[in-house]
């Protein structure tokens, strides 16, 4: 077991009222799954995404990796346990515009404080292993968007992360491309023993995980195992 959502409970306010998200939601994530996480809008998929990657707290419940609460961790720890545990895709690159793809890559390793040629090397071999060798010193708004998606994928591997949140990867680009990108950060993560943890409205996709887990009224109902 590497991560568990325990009687998780959210809401937030809205006017004089709070809108319940989460009503009592528990999951498990296993090492190296793909674990697809799915259900209609506004169901609280994001929400749970930033739950688990302790982006936000939870009202009551707790987020437990490998056993630890993650609760009890605050400022540094915090921080330190996201920079060197967790890599973080969402659906729109959210690229530093005036940084090359390269510095990109490199900048959760630097606020790490990993440096030197090392880390640099690192970096080219992910973008070499994603097919952007060539496009390594352009900028965003250079790169197209399914470019700028891989130059996100491999920032969130660059300091090798045990677990991968993806908050709708591929939402922003077309079939084709989205299939492309999904296939990649499939491959990668698998030939790493990491564990990925997705969220999407692709149905397509989502029967390529390992499993599916569906929200609805507030919780995790059970799970599909897709064969192979």
């Amino acid at each position: 077991m590497l991560l568990q959502a325990i009687d998780i409970y959210k809401s937030y306010p809205s006017g004089k009222m709070r809108i319940d998200i989460l009503k009592g939601l528990n999951l498990e994530v296993h090492q190296g799954e793909i674990l697809v996480i799915v259900g209609a809008s506004g169901v609280g998929k994001s929400t749970l995404l930033n739950l688990l990657g302790t982006l936000d707290k939870a009202d009551s419940g707790e987020i437990r990796f490998e056993s630890r609460n993650l609760s009890q961790l605050n400022g540094k720890r915090l921080t330190k346990f996201r920079n060197e545990t967790l890599g973080f895709i969402f659906q729109f690159h959210h690229l530093l515009p005036e940084f090359s793809a390269l510095e990109n890559v490199l900048l959760p390793a630097l606020i790490g404080r990993r440096k030197g040629r090392e880390v640099i090397k690192s970096a080219e071999l992910l973008l070499e292993e994603v097919g952007l060798t060539q496009r390594k010193h352009h900028k965003p708004g250079q790169l197209s968007c399914g470019e700028a998606q891989r130059v996100a994928i491999v920032r969130a591997l660059i300091n090798n992360p045990v677990l991968i949140l993806a908050d709708e990867p591929t939402g922003n680009l077309d079939g084709q491309t989205a299939r492309e990108v999904f296939s990649l950060l499939q491959k990668l993560t698998k030939e790493r023993n990491q564990t990925l943890v997705m969220v999407t409205h692709n149905e397509e996709l989502a029967k390529r995980g390992d499993r599916i887990l569906r929200l609805a009224d507030g919780k995790a109902r059970k799970t599909a195992s897709n064969s192979k």
